[in-house]
């Protein structure tokens, strides 16, 4: 403890405006802003400590730093402080609507006090970052309220704020009876194509813009709003309480995954748009629902990987907050240590991972040839965190449900273990090599053309696994997800019927995308052998009992289910990962920058093959693929066949 207070002591030597804090007594520092009647007047607070077990209420407010070469001075004790401009909009509006002591309707009397991360905490101090991040869930869950600062006003915010209202307010005064929405015709703002721009109608616009805000994408807020009690929104002046976001985005769910068919009085290109999850449902602002509605995520062992997945595309200011703002909600054991550079954080994790899951499912995120750009000194098997902030969710290697390993403990029970070098010493086989990489696609006509030159109409020959190559090409691209096994799955009959229709949903529009063009049934005869009407005719007749007619009509009132969603994977496995072929005949789904000669290997405790490429004496990881015939086991065959056998693999 006294060590922690020289360290305290030294960092406050170095800013005249901090004094040390008792960690023994769990200090924090609250902000009291003055009041002023003059807007443009210099913001002027004060800082004083308080321990988190007395009963002093306060303010914990939820923002986005901003470029932090941008500043305005405050006042703080006395003392001019380099504000964001974000952070001074917020308080200029605090200030001017006297929130501070305000009685407000729901809230009560509001405190007088702010907890505001910028001033509250020394951030020269690595000590005294270190300490406070760990007392972020105390702080944000012993808040009065949590205050999310959206920004100032504007036309469009004001406007999204006035359809999650009225959305908002209709799907909750209907208690369990959602079933019926033929209460929007009372809006017909939302119903109307009035603009040419994003969703074609200018209140859908607003409501998309408002959840893709950059507030949203800031990883810091996540854990600021899962662990509040009371949590309001702040958009210039006015209080929006955070439950009507709430309300609205589970109608948007509903609406979106209900069952729900087009209302008669809904135009069919609107309620295709903002009835998919591609859309709305897919913004920044789901992110924070997933966390809000699903407590349990935080409470069960280190859920931090899976934390990491969901907040792939968020971003952070310093590139370790990438993994330290998802402690407090993940249970993690991680200790925040600014001390450390950024590679060490990642590597680290890294190895715990492993170490804690006896799993090697992380490998799923690195690699070198994700077309991430190679910083830090990293081994190749850690991934960078913030990198990913650049793509996005859509973009990550689905973990499941795979088995590419099935079986290979009764063959080696080598587990995979990180050595002093950081080096990663797993144990599986090389199942064959990379012979060809196909160039990348950027259409899908790009798409048509592969399959119409790997499986042409005809062609005798079968993928390895004895299917139709065309089949092959499908399955692969869309990970196995299969119409046939969907509905003769051993699994829950709701889970079932949703996964059958799922995977008719995305076959369906997987073809609907390769036939786009002036001649759909030429390019049905190019890519089927058969026209389109005689193919559609056959499949609706093959799967006439769990297939909706409609879905298999190929016109302007196409409504399949998911189909937004299906576009969405389609499109990133085709244009964000890449196609190849091996020595052995497989084909297969990449990383962006394989190359010929690469190995494509099966490892003990990894469900899913990867690809490795030799460098002298060791291996580095490429990254993980998806190769038909590969995934639920068959490596195993290869070693009772003698084709191949255990060997350890060094993967720096």
């Amino acid at each position: 403890m006294d060590v922690a207070r020289n360290m305290f002591k030294k960092g406050a030597a170095n800013n005249p405006l901090y004094q040390p804090l008792d960690t023994s007594r769990s200090e924090i520092r609250l902000l009291e802003i003055s009041p002023s009647l003059v807007r443009s007047s210099t913001i002027r607070c004060r800082l004083k400590s308080v321990s988190l077990t007395d009963a002093q209420e306060f303010i914990a407010l939820s923002y986005v730093w901003g470029d932090a070469s941008q500043t305005k001075n405050i006042s703080v004790n006395g003392i001019p402080f380099a504000a964001t401009e974000n952070l001074v909009a917020a308080l200029t509006h605090i200030r001017s609507a006297a929130l501070p002591g305000r009685k407000l309707k729901g809230l009560g009397r509001l405190p007088c006090f702010f907890w505001i991360d910028a001033i509250c905490i020394d951030q020269g101090n690595i000590a005294e970052r270190n300490s406070q991040v760990k007392m972020m869930d105390s702080i944000y869950q012993g808040a009065y309220i949590v205050l999310s600062w959206l920004g100032p006003t504007t036309k469009v915010l004001h406007l999204a704020i006035k359809v999650i209202s009225q959305i908002s307010g209709e799907f909750t005064s209907r208690g369990e009876h959602h079933e019926d929405i033929e209460w929007l015709q009372k809006y017909p703002h939302l119903l109307n194509t009035d603009s040419t721009e994003g969703l074609g109608n200018s209140a859908w616009n607003a409501v998309l813009e408002f959840c893709e805000i950059e507030y949203w994408r800031r990883v810091w807020v996540i854990q600021e709003i899962v662990l509040a009690k009371r949590l309001w929104m702040m958009v210039g002046g006015d209080l929006v309480d955070f439950r009507l976001l709430d309300s609205f985005l589970a109608f948007f769910t509903r609406l979106q995954f209900g069952g729900y068919s087009k209302p008669h009085f809904l135009d069919v290109s609107l309620w295709n748009t903002f009835s998919m999850p591609a859309n709305i449902c897919n913004a920044g602002v789901t992110t924070h629902n997933f966390f809000r509605r699903n407590p349990e995520s935080s409470q069960r062992n280190d859920c931090l990987f899976e934390a990491l997945d969901w907040t792939s595309d968020h971003r952070a200011t310093d590139p370790r907050d990438k993994l330290f703002s998802l402690i407090s909600i993940s249970n993690s054991p991680l200790v925040p240590d600014y001390a450390s550079p950024v590679e060490a954080v990642y590597t680290n994790f890294g190895i715990e991972y492993i170490k804690s899951r006896g799993n090697l499912n992380i490998l799923g995120r690195g690699g070198l040839g994700n077309g991430i750009t190679r910083r830090y000194d990293r081994p190749s098997w850690v991934h960078d965190w913030e990198g990913m902030s650049t793509y996005g969710k859509n973009r990550l290697f689905p973990l499941g449900p795979f088995n590419a390993d099935l079986a290979m403990e009764s063959f080696t029970r080598d587990q995979p273990v990180v050595g002093p070098a950081n080096d990663l010493h797993a144990y599986g086989i090389a199942c064959d090599s990379i012979s060809e990489v196909e160039p990348r696609m950027t259409s899908f006509g790009d798409i048509f053309r592969f399959c119409c030159n790997y499986a042409p109409p005809g062609a005798k020959g079968l993928y390895r696994t004895s299917i139709p190559r065309l089949k092959a090409i499908f399955e692969t691209i869309l990970m196995e997800l299969n119409p046939r096994e969907a509905v003769g799955s051993k699994c829950d009959s709701n889970w079932r019927e949703s996964r059958s229709r799922e995977a008719h949903a995305q076959t369906m529009t997987m073809l609907r995308l390769l036939l786009a063009g002036d001649d759909m049934n030429d390019a049905a005869v190019k890519l089927l052998g058969l026209p389109l009407d005689e193919f559609l005719s056959s499949y609706a007749k093959i799967f006439q009992r769990e297939l909706p007619q409609q879905w298999t009509t190929f016109d302007d009132t196409y409504q399949v289910p998911f189909h937004s969603g299906a576009m969405v994977k389609i499109g990133t496995a085709t244009f964000d990962y890449r196609f190849f072929h091996t020595a052995g005949g497989y084909l297969g789904l990449g990383p962006v920058e394989p190359v010929p000669g690469d190995l494509l290997c099966v490892l003990n405790k990894c469900p899913f093959p990867v690809i490795l490429r030799k460098v002298n004496s060791h291996y580095v990881l490429v990254g993980p693929c998806f190769v038909l015939g590969l995934m639920d086991g068959e490596a195993v065959g290869l070693i009772k066949n003698g084709e191949a056998q255990i060997q350890e693999f060094e993967i720096h």
